[in-house]
């Protein structure tokens, strides 16, 4: 069993009081050399011939003979401790290289920087934001299920890989009516979304104005695979769920029913908006205010928060790995 270096050097330090004056004083500085060299991994300078080896300091000098005269007793005693203390270096630094080497690999494999992968649809400003944003993480890719969205240009612009996804086809595969076949067609296209993220490996996908209800079929793999995933969604938890929340909310106010509305990074669940709120932004309802007023601060909130819930969901799964 490894001893810590601690004890080591408070081996040695008792190990002093067994020596005469003169001896302790000599062991003292050839100890106070030794544990400089220690420190920075460099051979000891407590021995006249020494070689290194990756995690140990190895003496090669023998013991000394007896002392001939009175005279050498408290050099040959100053020797023969600093010998055996050497010994004691040695395991002590061999212990502290072996110990600080284990704790950096596990350090790195928590430390290693996060892949991100973000959902979109439209233009892509939210989008944006990440990508100006200096996240603890790299987007590594990003997938619309438009062609036309705008947000492909700004990921290529940014130097980052796009896929384009789209469920038309495969609803045109599946007979393109009835519930069965919309039901079939979506199942298949979710199963090969959840394939295509995970061939990119993301610790976290955003779903950054991701206009499609994605299913089990999507989700299980992912969520075996570990991967955490947020949404952005322009309402308060428990109101207006779904689409045109922003147009649905601005209604409510008109009408006396609500004071104020809101916007939220969540967790993303089987139910649309429920997963658990990652980060809530209100937004104060004011008076006169149309529609497109409403929005454009909707969005001003919404660029900030996915920034701010992203880097919380990064955080909480740094914490998460390193226990």
């Amino acid at each position: 069993m490894r001893m810590a270096p601690s004890a080591w050097w408070w081996f040695a330090s008792m190990s002093l009081a067994l020596l005469p004056g003169r001896a302790r004083r000599l062991v003292c500085r050839s100890l106070e050399t030794a544990r400089e060299g220690c420190r920075s991994r460099l051979p000891t300078p407590l021995h006249e011939e020494k070689k290194s080896t990756p995690n140990s300091i190895v003496a090669t000098r023998s013991i000394p003979a007896s002392p001939t005269s009175p005279s050498s007793e408290s050099e040959y005693h100053a020797t023969m401790v600093s010998y055996a203390l050497g010994q004691l270096l040695n395991l002590a630094c061999s212990s502290s290289s072996t110990t600080t080497t284990t704790t950096s690999s596990a350090s790195a494999s928590a430390s290693a920087e996060p892949r991100i992968l973000v959902l979109i649809s439209g233009s892509g400003t939210n989008l944006q934001a990440l990508i100006d944003a200096a996240l603890p993480g790299q987007i590594v890719h990003v997938v619309s299920n438009r062609k036309s969205a705008y947000g492909l240009t700004r990921a290529a612009n940014a130097g980052i890989s796009t896929s384009y996804h789209n469920l038309v086809s495969y609803k045109r595969q599946h007979g393109g009516g009835g519930d069965g076949a919309e039901s079939a067609a979506r199942e298949a296209y979710d199963r090969d979304l959840a394939a295509l993220v995970l061939r990119h490996s993301p610790d976290l996908v955003v779903f950054a104005g991701w206009m499609h209800i994605v299913s089990a079929a999507f989700l299980a793999p992912l969520q075996a695979a570990g991967v955490d995933l947020i949404n952005l969604h322009p309402a308060l938890p428990g109101q207006f769920d779904g689409k045109d929340a922003i147009a649905r909310a601005h209604a409510a106010f008109q009408s006396g029913e609500i004071e104020e509305t809101g916007v939220m990074i969540h967790r993303v669940i089987g139910e649309v908006d429920r997963g658990e709120p990652v980060l809530v932004r209100k937004v104060a309802m004011r008076q006169c205010e149309s529609l497109e007023e409403l929005e454009a601060r909707i969005h001003e909130v919404e660029h900030k928060a996915i920034v701010d819930g992203t880097r919380i969901v990064l955080e909480e799964r740094r914490r998460r790995l390193q226990g």
